[in-house]
């Protein structure tokens, strides 16, 4: 009897590791195929490229005001701001805090125009960024923010007690939800394996107790021959398995949640001036100024920068330093947020913007350097 249970047993492992090893493979069968169906690189790519013509993704405030009076349901307004919606946010729009955008993009709609509104431009252009990028939605930066909604003569909505209250209460349910399908999925649990025991235990009753040493020394045999090829099979798998994820490449998406995730501590990714100021007139070989615009450079540009157009960054990056602060310019803050977004997540870059670009350079009673003719 003790034999036959033994037996029972290690047919169950064996069947657990084979449904294991599927899963497994099952698994890496759907991250390679979305890993293939989707380069993030060329779609990078296009994104730079397509703002120059597509009004850098911006948004008027007149625009959205338009809209909303005309009760647009094409339109979408997304508060990517960390904190203060509950305080005064416009009306009719949705808060995601932008370091949660890549877990929560799914509540993005991807069939409506998406207004994205912050107190930093250059935030709402980081949202933009990874929601074209990554989520293939028509997001564009409202310009000004929640300043230039109440600059238009405009009120902010601040949310109702009795909303938050509200929404305490949905959490609640939702906690309880949870707990309800926990609790309900440890019985079903203990169900299977009441169920289990029974099998086990009628197996033995019918098992006769006549078993030779000779048998039991056969199926202990057997027993150290299917350890060893489950083992080899799983080695083999763990090979396999290492080999695709090399094959895969990286987890870009993954990298612009991080990216998300770390800029509020990071000042924004926003470098003063000064800064710059300071690393030209000391020589400073460890910061790099990157000069993002679209055209100008030759009529004028900060001293020591180097040129690299947007929309060509994604096909110039081996010409941006990994060892060195990158601090990146263009006449609008929010391209430049554009490069730094890109510099991040495909690059590896230590990129920040430079605020105010090339006016704040003059406004600081700086000159701005022709290129010399040849």
């Amino acid at each position: 009897m003790k034999n036959r249970t033994l037996f029972v047993l290690v047919l169950l492992g064996l069947f657990a590791a084979a449904a294991s090893v599927q899963a497994a493979e099952h698994e890496m069968a759907e991250s390679e195929e979305m890993m293939a169906e989707v380069d993030y690189m060329a779609k990078a790519s296009d994104f730079l490229m397509s703002y120059p013509e597509n009004n850098f993704f911006r948004m008027e405030v007149g625009e959205l005001i338009d809209a909303v009076d005309a009760g647009d349901e094409n339109l979408f307004i997304l508060d990517v701001r960390p904190g203060g919606f509950d305080e005064g946010h416009i009306p009719g729009s949705v808060w995601i805090p932008g370091p949660q955008l890549v877990d929560s993009m799914d509540m993005v709609p991807a069939d409506k125009m998406i207004a994205v509104v912050c107190d930093l431009d250059t935030n709402a252009a980081f949202g933009v960024a990874v929601l074209r990028i990554f989520g293939d939605r028509d997001a564009w930066i409202m310009v000004g923010g929640p300043s230039a909604w109440v600059d238009a003569g405009r009120e902010l909505e601040v949310t109702e007690e009795e909303d938050m209250a509200s929404d305490e209460m949905a959490e609640s349910d939702e906690m309880a939800e949870a707990d309800d399908m926990a609790e309900s999925d440890d019985m079903a649990e203990s169900d299977d394996m009441a169920e289990s025991d029974e099998m086990a235990e009628s197996d033995e009753m019918a098992e006769s107790d006549e078993m030779a040493e000779s048998d039991e020394m056969a199926e202990s045999d057997e027993m150290a021959e299917s350890d060893d090829m489950a083992e080899t099979d799983e080695m083999d798998e763990y090979d396999e398995m290492d080999e695709a994820d090399e094959m895969a490449g990286v987890d870009y998406m993954a990298k612009a949640g991080a990216f998300l995730m770390s800029y509020p501590e990071n000042n924004f990714f926003r470098i003063d001036v000064q800064e710059v100021i300071d690393a030209v007139d000391a020589a400073d070989e460890s910061l790099f100024i990157l000069d993002v615009r679209p055209a100008g450079f030759d009529e004028g540009h900060i001293p020591g920068s180097v040129w690299i157009p947007g929309p060509e960054l994604m096909d110039s990056m081996d010409m941006v330093p990994t060892d060195e602060k990158i601090a990146v310019y263009c006449a609008l803050d929010t391209n430049a947020a554009f490069a730094v977004s890109v510099l991040r997540i495909f690059g590896d870059r230590d990129a920040w913007i430079m605020a105010g670009g090339p006016t704040a350079w003059v406004d600081a009673g700086r000159e701005l350097v022709p290129t010399e003719e040849m």
